[in-house]
């Protein structure tokens, strides 16, 4: 009965093990996971673009965009009436260098209105704006193609007075002038245009004269007043045996043509000189420029082509201006001499000298010494003859201590 017991047991353990493993899968519990979606959360909208600069030259129109540093971001001007214009806060900084990397301008946008460039080529514009509390940062290049303008320092002047002459925008051009003034102005480059020099002789007569200025294929024509001034008269009387030997003699006169009339001719094409001349010395002046000069009861004049300076001798003289020493030496005509080259044909001329301090080929400063007064040469006492030129035309040297030349 035992045993029939035991197996019973058995058989009901076998069967509820069988039923465990039978239990299908799905039976066990389930988790679901929910989808993840990549869109952004209602109520929120993307960044707004940086805003462009639009520049405008004209009719060229350029979009920059702000942070680039596009070297194809190039605006044409091909008018002073057309400079490049901008929207930005009157505030904004501006700067612009030339193509050599040179400030040309830095201020405020409301400032700019007042640039314009000296010459033609590229000029690269930083403009730095912080209108909306961010600075944005705009790069672009104004390409300067603008036609050549001349400008006149008079259309008039005095007998022994200078004109003049400025062309901008000329860079590469070929340039030229004539007039009817028995005068050829030659155009030299001065940085901020091409300087030509026109002098009045003062033996020219009272007049309209013409000036024609031909700039590559352009033309410019001009009408010239040449105005009249009065000449003092002077009657001089100096020692027969000082004349002779200077004024008076063939030899003397050879001297200077062969010497110093070559060297009216020369024009350096550097300006040496900066502002108005400095007076050499200083004392009474005791004949002036041009005036009309009657020698030992002569009945022809000559001219004067300078001032003469009353100083006591050895009195230093000082160079009137920057320049390059052309001539420094004694001639039978004038003395101890010193010509001095300022660039362009500007010359000033010093007579007479008892002593030199430099020599042909030096440079020197305006107000470096270059010898004292004296009386050598055709003169009657210590004094500094005094002049001023443009190549060979003598000009009015008070204009050049008040005002300079061009």
């Amino acid at each position: 009965m035992l045993s029939r017991c035991k197996g019973l047991a058995v058989l009901a353990a076998l069967l509820v093990s069988l039923s465990a493993c039978a239990a299908p899968a799905s039976s066990a519990p389930q988790t679901q996971t929910a989808p993840v979606s990549s869109s952004a959360p209602s109520g929120e909208s993307k960044p707004e673009p940086a805003p462009r600069l639009n520049v405008t030259a004209g009719a060229e129109s350029l979009e920059v965009a702000p942070g680039a540093d596009d070297a194809d971001a190039v605006i044409t001007v091909t008018s002073l009436e057309a400079l490049p214009a901008f929207a930005s806060s009157p505030d904004a900084k501006i700067s612009i260098t030339d193509s050599a990397g040179n400030a040309a301008f830095d201020g405020t946008a409301a400032e700019l209105q007042d640039f314009i460039p000296a010459r033609n080529g590229d000029y690269r514009y930083t403009v730095a704006d912080g209108t909306g509390g961010e600075t944005l940062v705009y790069r672009f290049t104004a390409r300067f193609v603008l036609p050549v303008k001349v400008e006149l320092q008079n259309d008039f002047a005095a007998l022994g007075e200078v004109i003049a002459i400025h062309a901008y925008y000329a860079d590469g051009v070929e340039l030229s002038a004539t007039t009817d003034l028995n005068f050829q102005p030659t155009f030299y480059d001065n940085g901020d245009s091409q300087l030509a020099l026109l002098p009045i002789h003062y033996a020219t007569q009272p007049d309209v004269y013409n000036l024609s200025i031909t700039a590559g294929e352009q033309q410019f024509n001009y009408l010239i007043t040449v105005n009249d001034r009065e000449f003092e008269v002077q009657h001089l009387t100096v020692d027969e045996d000082t004349t002779a030997n200077t004024v008076g003699s063939d030899a003397a006169n050879r001297e200077w043509d062969e010497k110093i009339e070559p060297l009216k001719r020369v024009s350096d094409p550097q300006q040496y000189w900066d502002g108005p001349f400095l007076q050499p010395v200083q004392g009474k002046i005791t004949t002036e420029f041009g005036m009309i000069r009657y020698t030992n009861g002569s009945t022809v004049a000559s001219r004067h082509s300078g001032i003469d300076i009353a100083a006591a001798a050895g009195t230093p003289v000082a160079a009137a201006g920057s320049g390059r020493v052309l001539f420094a030496d004694f001639i039978q005509l004038t003395g101890n001499t010193v010509i001095i080259e300022h660039g362009f044909g500007v010359k000033s001329w010093y007579y007479h000298m008892q002593s030199l301090d430099v020599a042909e080929g030096d440079m020197v400063k305006q107000g470096d010494p270059i010898g004292k007064v004296g009386s050598t040469g055709f003169s009657t006492g210590p004094h500094l003859h005094f002049c001023m030129s443009v190549n060979n035309v003598f000009t009015n040297p008070w204009t050049a201590f008040e005002q300079g030349i061009g």
